[in-house]
């Protein structure tokens, strides 16, 4: 029913305008550099809710390992064609997360927190960003401030030095699925194809996007009748190249691992290395004994 990105940073303009910023930073280098910057200001560069482990996965890690890997390279771990998570490139990633939280890019009780929580201290102008998938922007749209909503806009993360990835791409594809029971005859089989058609319609389409979401539809009035912020999203989304979802492409024990040492790794003075997270994601995906493991 749905596409989306699954690695979007909502960012306050204004912020970074006075943190000596025009514009979002579009390389990493820059973007690190405007960490402390933020954070004379004293405000939280990133707001980060990652208590439910899925957030760092699923809307930084996607995303970033795929400018240092490559898409190919994920696809060879799906398909157990060599690749291994100890490789170079995906180090690489683990340890341009961790350099984030080393310049003190996140909120230190970040592991206390869930998405929701997360969006608190940005829209109370306590925090610069915060990142997490398209589906956010009708929330920040509904419940920002108007003020803070006014200084609201998108990115993805910025190019990384020598990767093999698209710098212009972003995780993310489709989802919420519509289930049709097989069971179903006569009337309530009709009234069931009937409401399956309207939510995967124009019309659905339309209203999603006039409230500001998108579903699997082409909305045909959404740039006429879409908030600001909705149809800034939609630019973003046309434009950008589409890369894996780690934590959907990969086997549930393998991404549970992934996702707790992420949440180690990221945590402010934490002593884990990036080799020791990259090993351990290793270990969980060399004895992975699901029906795509083998």
């Amino acid at each position: 029913m749905q596409m989306t990105l699954t690695s979007v940073i909502y960012y306050n303009a204004d912020i970074f305008k006075r943190a000596g910023y025009s514009a979002f930073p579009s390389t990493w280098e820059d973007f690190l550099d405007a960490i402390p910057r933020i954070r004379s200001l004293g405000i939280t560069p990133i707001s980060m809710g990652n208590k439910d482990q899925w957030v760092a996965g699923s809307c930084l890690l996607s995303a970033l390992g795929d400018r240092f890997t490559g898409t190919a390279w994920f696809d060879g771990i799906v398909g157990r064609k060599g690749p291994a998570f100890t490789d170079q490139p995906f180090v690489q990633t683990l340890a341009a997360i961790k350099q984030l939280s080393d310049v003190g890019a996140f909120n230190d009780d970040m592991n206390r927190l869930d998405n929701f929580q997360q969006r608190e201290a940005y829209y109370q102008g306590k925090a610069a960003m915060f990142l997490e998938g398209g589906w956010a922007v009708s929330s920040v749209i509904a419940d920002a401030p108007p003020a803070i909503l006014e200084q609201t806009h998108l990115s993805v993360l910025p190019q990384v030095p020598g990767g093999a990835g698209l710098p212009l791409s972003s995780a993310g594809g489709s989802g919420w699925g519509i289930a049709l029971n097989a069971n179903l005859k006569g009337e309530k089989l009709q009234a069931a194809v009937k409401l399956i058609k309207y939510l995967t319609g124009d019309t659905a389409a339309n209203e999603m996007a006039a409230k500001g979401d998108i579903s699997g539809s082409f909305a045909t009035i959404r740039d006429q009748a879409s908030p600001p912020l909705f149809s800034e999203y939609i630019v973003l989304l046309d434009s950008v190249q589409l890369t894996p979802v780690y934590d959907v492409r990969l086997p549930p024990d393998v991404v549970q691992v992934l996702n707790e040492e992420l949440q180690h790794l990221i945590m402010p003075g934490s002593s884990l290395t990036r080799e020791e997270a990259a090993n351990s994601i290793q270990a969980a995906y060399r004895y992975d004994r699901s029906p795509e493991g083998g």
